[in-house]
This record gives C-alpha cells, sequence and structure tokens, in this order.
C-alpha cells in the first residue's frame, strides 16, 4: 500500500491508521497558512484506536515524507467516521507576541530567534537533549529596519522582515518625531560583492519540512533548475533554459488534467499613482480649522493609460520625505501595480514533493506560455488508496499572456 498513515499519542507504541485512512488533503500555502493534513477514518472494528488533541501525525506517500504535525481538530457521530485535521509547526507561527528589531538582524536572524523563543524544539532521545526544529537553509544578508511590534503573529513579523528585505532598495522608517519617512537607496552605491551576494536572491519563504521549520530562498529554488547568466541579476520572471533534463515540465502531454486561467485589472492594477504628502506650510479650512497643506507628486504610465483607461491610486506619506524621494516611491509602486492580475490553476496528477514555494516549468502552448519558470503560491494534494493528484495555483509576471 502506497499510504503510511501513523498516529503517535502518548502511548507507548503509535497507531498505524493507513488501511482505515481515506479522502486525505494535504494542502501548503505562501500566503501564511500552516501546511494541513485532513482525512477521514473508517471506526476501528477492534475498539483499539484512541485519539487526542495533540497527538503527532506522520504521513508518508510512496515512501516520500510528506507531512508530520498535530492534531487540532476531532469530530465523529454514531453513523459517521472519525474526521481529523492535523497542522505543521506553521500553526504555531499563528501566536502573537511583542518584538522589537534592533537594526542588526537580518529575516533569517530573526525567523531564528523566534522559532527557538517559541519552543519549537523536541528531545531527542539517543543525545539526551533538546534539539531545535528550525533550520536556515538559506541565510539573508539584508539587515533590516529598526522596528517595534506590538500584539503581532510571529509569521506577520517574519513576514515583515522578508518584505522588507525584498525591497532592498527603498524604506520607511519613523523620524524622530514619529513621523513616517521615505529613503530611497540606489543599486548603484552598493559594492560589488554586496550585489554579487545578492544576485544569490533575496526572495525568501518559509515551510515545514517534515517536522522542521525551515527558512528557504525562493529565487535559488528556481535558479536550481534553470541555466543563470552569472553577468547580471537573476530575475525569477524572465524566460531561462532548463539547467539539465531533470527540471520539472508541467503541463500539455506532462501531468496535466486541466487548467483555468484569468487576467484582470479590476482590483489590483494601477497606472497612475499619486502621492499626497503634508508640508510645514498650514491653511484654514472651511471650518475655521489648521490643516497641513498637501504636496502632490504624480507617476504615470502613458501607454497604459491609453490601454486600459486612467486606473488611479492615492496614497499619502506623512511630512520628511523630499520631493526625489517621493518620486522615486511613486515610480516603485508604479512599477509593482502597473501590471494585470493573472491567476493560473491547475489539477494535476499527483507529483511528491512539491509545495508552496517549489518551482517548475510551465508548457500551456494553447495560450501561448511555453516552459516558462513558476513557483507555487498554493499547492492541495489529493489521496485517495493509491491516486494521487493536486491543485496548484502558481504565478508569474511578465511572461504570462495578457490576452486570449
Amino acid at each position: 500500500m502506497k499510504i503510511d498513515l501513523r498516529i503517535n499519542g502518548n502511548t507507548d507504541y503509535g497507531f498505524d491508521v493507513s488501511e482505515l485512512a481515506h479522502e486525505i488533503d494535504y494542502s501548503t500555502s505562501l500566503k501564511g497558512y500552516p501546511g494541513k493534513l485532513t482525512f477521514k477514518l473508517r471506526k476501528d472494528p477492534y475498539g483499539d484506536l484512541k485519539m487526542n488533541l495533540g497527538d503527532e501525525v506522520e504521513f508518508k506517500f510512496e515512501n516520500a515524507e510528506v507531512f508530520k504535525g498535530y492534531i487540532f481538530s476531532l469530530s465523529t457521530t454514531d453513523e459517521e467516521d472519525y474526521s481529523v485535521v492535523a497542522y505543521d509547526q506553521m500553526r504555531y507561527l499563528q501566536n502573537h507576541d511583542y518584538y522589537f528589531t534592533n537594526g542588526k538582524e537580518t529575516a533569517s536572524d530573526i525567523f531564528l530567534k523566534l522559532c527557538n523563543n517559541a519552543g519549537f524544539r523536541e528531545y531527542n532521545f539517543s543525545e539526551k537533549k533538546m534539539v531545535t526544529t528550525a533550520k536556515v537553509i538559506d541565510k539573508s544578508i539584508i539587515k533590516v529596519r529598526p522596528y517595534t511590534f506590538q500584539d503581532k503573529t510571529l509569521f506577520e513579523i517574519i513576514e515583515w522582515a522578508i518584505e522588507e528585505t525584498q525591497k532592498g532598495n527603498y524604506k520607511i522608517y519613523k523620524n524622530a518625531k514619529g513621523e513616517d519617512v521615505v529613503e530611497y537607496e540606489i543599486e548603484k552605491t552598493l559594492s560589488n560583492e554586496i550585489m554579487d551576494k545578492l544576485w544569490k536572491g533575496f526572495h525568501y519563504y518559509i515551510r515545514d519540512n517534515f517536522g522542521t521549520l525551515e527558512f528557504k530562498s525562493l529565487t535559488k529554488e528556481i535558479k536550481s533548475h534553470f541555466k543563470i547568466d552569472k553577468n547580471k541579476p537573476f530575475n525569477i520572471f524572465e524566460s531561462h533554459s532548463f539547467m539539465d533534463n531533470e527540471t520539472l515540465v508541467i503541463g500539455e502531454e506532462s501531468l496535466l488534467m486541466n487548467y483555468e486561467y484569468s487576467i484582470d485589472i479590476d482590483k489590483d492594477t494601477h497606472n497612475e499613482i499619486l502621492l499626497l504628502s503634508e508640508t510645514n506650510e498650514s491653511i484654514k479650512n472651511e471650518e475655521g480649522k489648521e490643516e497641513k497643506v498637501k504636496e502632490l507628486v504624480y507617476a504615470k504610465q502613458e501607454d497604459s493609460v491609453k490601454k486600459w483607461g486612467r486606473l488611479r491610486k492615492i496614497v499619502t506619506v506623512k511630512e520628511g520625505a523630499t520631493e526625489e524621494q517621493l518620486k522615486n516611491y511613486a515610480k516603485l509602486i508604479l512599477d509593482v501595480e502597473n501590471n494585470p492580475t493573472k491567476t493560473l490553476k491547475l489539477t494535476c496528477l499527483g507529483y511528491n514533493g512539491l509545495y508552496a514555494g517549489n518551482a517548475f516549468a510551465l508548457r500551456l502552448k494553447s495560450v501561448g506560455i511555453n516552459d516558462i519558470p513558476v513557483y507555487i503560491l498554493s499547492a492541495v494534494h489529493h489521496y485517495d488508496g493509491d491516486n494521487h493528484t493536486m491543485d496548484l495555483e502558481v504565478t508569474t509576471e511578465g511572461n504570462f499572456p495578457e490576452g486570449l
């Protein structure tokens, strides 16, 4: 049997429930949700099976390690099977905490510190000591700015540090008056040594790898499958040739069962950015109250406006930023948001080891997608007996067609 599902409780031995299990689903996401395993168990005819909240669950398929976590929900009726919901250790990153970054830490430093303080540890009986279950696979090098978090989840703190690292070329900080200030850093001022390190990738994510929380490079994940020009910074959104014949290809004639592709400019797309920044000057409004004068800065993409019409976004920034900083900040927002939202969902035959954050080559010639590197936003694996299928949501930018 391909399925190996075990529940380890407080007893001296665990329960092998492989033959009782069905409707097994395993899901992962880059959006801050923990890995989740749901399954049903037929009632044990011998009545030996005992389960409790907090019991450890291990799931393997074709001897590959898929999931290790803990039971968070149990339910049944007199006529129905047991229904079980288990989460991996990412679930504990939803705990709230207070934290202060001192300006000397990187995102990977913060990840490791938070995980160790949160108690992600287990007892190693052979070595007779507590061992950490959090590990930095790809160390980040950019120190993030000082910031104080009050009553935020551990994941929100780590995600903030990752986003600060990804920005790389600008930051917003509080000045002595407690006001937001935008500071734009030009990459050309960085040394060649630093630029070479940045080339290795600063798109990071975290996952639970069968009981070990890992901090990994998304860029490195994608680069490992494609040939790269080392003379220029790597762009995960550009086309690249395969590194070798082992690169996974999903698409027509390769694992794909069906797909759903949609594009829109309705929600998160903007081609005109208007920044409002308070100045030191004040005027009286219609009610006679003093009101700060607003400085306006525009950033606009003319070709996009002609094609789609004006799609404006207004952003307010407190005083303290120079006009040049505001212009650069507006341009940065425009560069990110002057793109259609593209959603691609795939239903495929199952492939062991694919989870949120993994990369592969996508081949959908029917819509003009030819071996483009993509990465997985979310993945749901379905196990039914020896059958294995998966639903994937994938993304990229620049290479997906903007028409059908």
